[in-house]
């Protein structure tokens, strides 16, 4: 198999491997798991869907049983490659944003801080919305029905994570995460804010 058809595998191990050791580097400095354990019954379903994704993204080779791709482009590669990389940039960037508050899972217990500063300044969750990028640049560059079926569960787990998230976090930080919704997108910058900053002296 060409080295090229490891890429789904390698990008998988890496973007996990760094989430066990940002949550091991959490654990040493604190002395507390950032809530890696399902708290809630969607929890499960979540783990169960991120199995599956974690399972097809890194195995997708295999699982299709062939090399070839489902269409072949020089192009596309490329930008697969550099949706990659930007997703890894920016998944270490919201790891150093987030620092100790950084978490699996929402835990009315030591949530206390509401982090809006570098990427959280204008989306509310950048790391999904990062992971998604690396999975479709790996299609891209690696083309598979699997890697597709990957970004569909994805896509249906990060929203259902996401809503989860927020109603948690309005029940603990009240006004100021209704406010911090109003003034950012879920997954992509809100086009009406931008416009906002871009023109301060508009109502």
């Amino acid at each position: 198999m060409s080295s090229i058809w490891t890429l789904p595998l390698w990008t998988a191990c890496l973007y996990w491997g760094g989430v066990a050791v940002n949550a091991a580097m959490i654990k040493r400095r604190t002395g507390n798991s950032p809530s890696l354990r399902p708290r809630q019954a969607l929890d499960y379903w979540l783990w169960l869907a991120w199995a599956s994704i974690i399972g097809l993204w890194s195995t997708s080779p295999w699982i299709t049983m062939s090399e070839n791709a489902l269409y072949s482009s020089f192009a596309s590669s490329l930008v697969g490659y550099l949706l990659i990389t930007t997703g890894f940039l920016g998944t270490w960037w919201c790891y150093m944003t987030l620092g100790n508050a950084w978490a699996i899972s929402v835990n009315e217990s030591t949530t206390n801080q509401l982090i809006e500063s570098g990427p959280y300044r204008h989306v509310r969750h950048p790391i999904y919305a990062l992971q998604w990028l690396i999975i479709f640049g790996s299609f891209l560059a690696c083309p598979s029905i699997a890697l597709l079926i990957s970004l569909a569960i994805l896509t249906v787990a990060m929203y259902k994570k996401a809503t989860f998230e927020e109603h948690a976090l309005t029940a603990i930080f009240n006004e100021d995460y209704r406010s911090y919704m109003s003034r950012t997108g879920r997954f992509l910058p809100s086009l009406r804010n931008s416009r906002l900053l871009a023109s301060p002296h508009q109502q």
